[in-house]
């Protein structure tokens, strides 16, 4: 019955379970995860399957020694890259129905209770965690719920099955862009193996490419914007990054050391000055960097550094440019090369230090840079609604020009009625 509910859900199918059925299926659900394990022989009782196929992972990462059949599959989860695929399969499946239906997700209703209650009291239950992420509140969590909610974000990168939102919100342009990838949801062979990022991988590459991203519909760039906001703070969100850079952030950007009084916020922007310093000798976390830097190019606000250091100036210099496809960047950078304009020192500083990376990424990695109207014109001539948009934009041109011829009669007149007088 759980795979009817996600099989609707996320993959589409017409078929669903009615409200009552649901309400009983979340409290068998939930009494299976509570359940105690007072008598370790009776454990297998719980979930015979699950059991069976984690047997050897239960003893070997010794989660066979939790209280509580819930604290064992967190157990699982945690050390989710640890388990044999038959156990993975398993482990898997419980997540993909917990991540439809927060609400069956114990774990985190226990651990999170309070949290849920002062940030989140107003979100429907079956979707708390996706408030619990905001990049606002997740870091002001108590630690046991925060420590659930990263685990949780960890396993939505996985595979985009494991978040609902964004594949509501991106299936038109995934099935568009990402044709390869889009099949593998619905395959069968796929169903109880994870996608490991790459559907997420193909929908960010088309939102950082400044001439492709302007085709995405707005809540899919909400999403992606989401997802790369997010790996800001937390590295291990891009798994494809994580993966190429480890050695690097082992030897003196782990998290243990930025906490221990470094000059970096974050293992990110420890990797960006190594990248700007030429200091990364492996190939791929180069080219990984510049593709971070490539997408916070994008837009402001997915640089965290930058934007907090040129709040201000963005809203006395860019009030009235719209975010998004690097407008307000523009801006700052025209700003700073105007002489005549007044712009705070961690501003100015920041924008030289970042205006590096980006020549360096651009000169070694093909970091595209839009810069000026001629790149604008060029995206709107590749959007499907072309003819529209530059009717618009005509229109737009023509009004302004009546505006004006009207305007100059009036000025021409009120200065002919007063010489007359």
């Amino acid at each position: 019955m759980s795979s009817v509910m996600f099989e609707h859900r996320v993959l589409g199918s017409p078929a669903d379970l009615d409200k009552e059925c649901k309400k009983q299926l979340k409290v068998a659900y939930l009494q299976q995860e509570q359940v105690n394990f007072d008598n370790k022989e009776h454990m297998k009782d719980a979930d015979p399957t699950l059991m069976s196929k984690c047997k050897e992972e239960m003893v070997h990462l010794k989660c066979n020694q939790e209280k509580n059949f819930e604290d064992v599959v967190e157990c699982l989860r945690t050390n989710f890259d640890e388990l044999g695929p038959e156990c993975r399969a398993v482990v898997f499946s419980r997540e993909k129905i917990e991540a439809v239906d927060n609400r069956f997700d114990d774990e985190l209703q226990r651990q999170c209770r309070m949290d849920i209650e002062r940030y989140c009291h107003n979100q429907e239950g079956e979707k708390v965690l996706e408030c619990l992420m905001n990049s606002k509140i997740v870091r002001i969590l108590s630690p046991k719920c925060q420590k659930v909610v990263v685990e949780r974000m960890h396993e939505k990168v996985r595979d985009v099955r494991l978040n609902p939102s964004l594949l509501d919100a991106c299936r038109e342009e995934a099935e568009q862009y990402c044709p390869d990838d889009y099949k593998k949801i619905n395959d069968p062979q796929y169903a109880k193996k994870t996608l490991e990022g790459v559907f997420v991988a193909c929908l960010r590459t088309q939102y950082a490419d400044p001439r492709k991203g302007v085709l995405l519909k707005p809540k899919c760039k909400d999403e992606i914007a989401k997802v790369i906001l997010e790996s800001e703070f937390d590295v291990q969100l891009d798994p494809l990054m994580y993966r190429a850079c480890q050695d690097t952030i082992s030897k003196h950007c782990a998290n243990k050391v930025i906490a221990g009084g470094g000059s970096f916020e974050s293992v990110l922007e420890c990797l960006k000055s190594d990248y700007s310093h030429g200091a990364i000798t492996n190939p791929e976390c180069a080219r990984q960097v510049a593709r971070r830097l490539q997408e916070s190019l994008m837009d402001l606000h997915l640089d965290p550094i930058l934007h907090e250091a040129c709040a201000s100036d963005v809203q006395r210099l860019c009030r009235d440019v719209p975010p998004g496809q690097s407008r307000l960047i523009i801006c700052l950078m025209d700003a700073m090369k105007n002489p005549g304009t007044r712009m705070s020192p961690s501003c100015r500083n920041k924008l030289v230090e970042r205006n590096e990376l980006w020549m360096r990424a651009h000169n070694e990695h093909a970091l595209m840079m839009p810069e000026n109207f001629v790149d604008v014109v060029q995206i709107v001539s590749a959007h499907p609604h072309r003819t529209s948009l530059l009717m618009w934009f005509a229109g737009f041109v023509l009004l302004l020009l009546a505006i004006g011829c009207c305007c100059g009669r009036a000025t021409k007149r009120i200065k002919h009625e007063l010489k007359n007088r």
